[in-house]
């Protein structure tokens, strides 16, 4: 029996979410909501149905049988969901009307083709060694898209489409005049000014896109990939 007609597509995120963590703190940084935030959904949603969809025990959230025939519908729902929301906005996006930032970093050395062939055809490009320079203005709207450190993903804000394109490790870069460090095993980037040598603890670097919504991170991600 339905006793809340209060409903969203957002109780079945959660509904997902929660089971293929098997906990609700574990799904929190995937749904990026507090943990008070999801327990009311699932209690906003089991009250909709008017049944218990997860039992709760100290092995972790599982579903009952109710809740897992709603989970297997819930996974077709939301595939439909999805590919509906790709096809309604597939064809309105287009370079043309796209704001990029990026670390200058990332599209001179991980990208440098996408960046030559395609910076006349964006409507802007944004190119900066500094990270809030990229993050503010895609906070607020004014970039539809960046290319940044996954690990700053906490301080952008708002609904974000993201996806890690690349690891690398940390080098540390330096003068071939310094003395103190001339001697180290390196590989040389310029034989006359500068040499590398990787860190030696293992720190690596993962670098995502950002986008609003799924098609511009589809159309982005396709031609960095061509590229």
């Amino acid at each position: 029996m339905i006793t809340d007609t209060s409903f969203n597509i957002e109780l079945l995120y959660v509904l997902v979410a929660v089971n293929d963590a098997h906990s609700i703190n574990k799904s929190s940084d995937t749904l990026r909501m507090t943990q008070p935030a999801i327990s009311k959904k699932i209690k906003q949603l089991e009250t909709y149905y008017g049944k218990q969809l997860f039992l709760r025990s100290a092995q972790g959230m599982t579903l009952t049988s109710a809740g897992q025939n709603l989970y297997l519908e819930t996974k077709k729902l939301i595939q439909q969901f999805e590919n509906m929301h790709a096809l309604m906005t597939e064809s309105q996006v287009s370079l043309a009307d796209l704001k990029l930032g990026s670390l200058d970093s990332i599209a001179s050395n991980m990208y440098p083709n996408f960046f030559s062939h395609y910076l006349s055809d964006l409507k802007e490009v944004t190119l900066t060694n500094k990270i809030y320079e990229l993050i503010t203005p895609f906070n607020s709207g004014q970039l539809d898209a960046i290319l940044i450190d996954h690990e700053f993903s906490k301080e952008v804000t708002g609904q974000f489409e993201d996806i890690q394109l690349f690891e690398e490790p940390y080098y540390l870069v330096y003068s071939q005049k310094n003395k103190d460090l001339v001697t180290l095993n390196r590989p040389t980037l310029d034989p006359t000014r500068l040499a590398m040598k990787q860190l030696a603890e293992p720190f690596t670097r993962t670098v995502s896109l950002f986008t609003r919504d799924k098609a511009t991170r589809q159309l982005i991600h396709e031609m960095l990939i061509k590229s």
